[in-house]
Parts: C-alpha cells; sequence; structure tokens
C-alpha cells in the first residue's frame, strides 16, 4: 500500500513539476508589479515509472531545497525527505494523489495559487 501511495505521490509530483513557461523576447521589461503568469503543464509521455530519487529530487535540491530543508523550513514545509514532503506543512499536505489539479504543491509551482513557487525574482519551473 505505502509502495503505490509513493508511485501515485511521484507520478503527481512529476507531472505537476515538469512544466512548461511561455518564452519571452529578452527585449521585453517585465512589470515587477504584475502577478506571474500561470505555467502550462505540459503532457508527458514516458515509458518508464516516474522514480522520486531520480525524477523528482534533483528538481526540489535545484529549486526548492534552499528555503525548504535544513534550518529554515519557509511554510513548516520541509522537502529533506520524501517522509516530510508527505506531510506537508503550514498549507497542509501538498500532494492530492490520482488529483493534481488539486494539489497545493501543482498549483504554487504552476503559479496558479499563491504563494507562487518559486517565489518572485527566482527562475520558474520548466520541462528541463
Amino acid at each position: 500500500m505505502q509502495r503505490r501511495i509513493f508511485t501515485l505521490a511521484t507520478g503527481l509530483v512529476c507531472g505537476g513539476l515538469w512544466l512548461a513557461g511561455a518564452s519571452t523576447d529578452a527585449a521585453d521589461k517585465p512589470d515587477k508589479n504584475a502577478a506571474p503568469m500561470a505555467i502550462k503543464v505540459v503532457t508527458l509521455n514516458r515509458k518508464d515509472p516516474v522514480a522520486y530519487e531520480k525524477d523528482i529530487e534533483p528538481i526540489f535540491v535545484n529549486k526548492c531545497q534552499f528555503c525548504h530543508s535544513g534550518s529554515v523550513k519557509e511554510g513548516k514545509f520541509d522537502i529533506s525527505s520524501y517522509e516530510n514532503l508527505m506531510k506537508g506543512g503550514k498549507r497542509g499536505k501538498p500532494i492530492v494523489p490520482g488529483k493534481s489539479a488539486e494539489s497545493t504543491l501543482v498549483k504554487m509551482a504552476g503559479r496558479t495559487d499563491k504563494p507562487f513557487m518559486p517565489p518572485r525574482g527566482e527562475e520558474p519551473l520548466t520541462p528541463e
């Protein structure tokens, strides 16, 4: 059962975090007061199942770990392990298995729910 939940949660997180942003012309000056645009979710055509350690954890290490692990834990949200990730933080559980559209983590990373993650001034997530 725990393996099934792990697989569902991992797939959900991977699907939600593999997001595509709209490209902008380098000459355009962004309006600092404007809300960031929502990031379009891309369809994945994977043959292999998603693996937390291989597919998800590197994204968290590169984009989220600085503020959400160790002694910092913004919003009481700790991503230092899969178990801590699934516990959630101040805003509750971040993942609704099988329902990515309802998952707080996906909404914030996709910039459809505040606070946007990564926060303003930081590079948003991309399909890479």
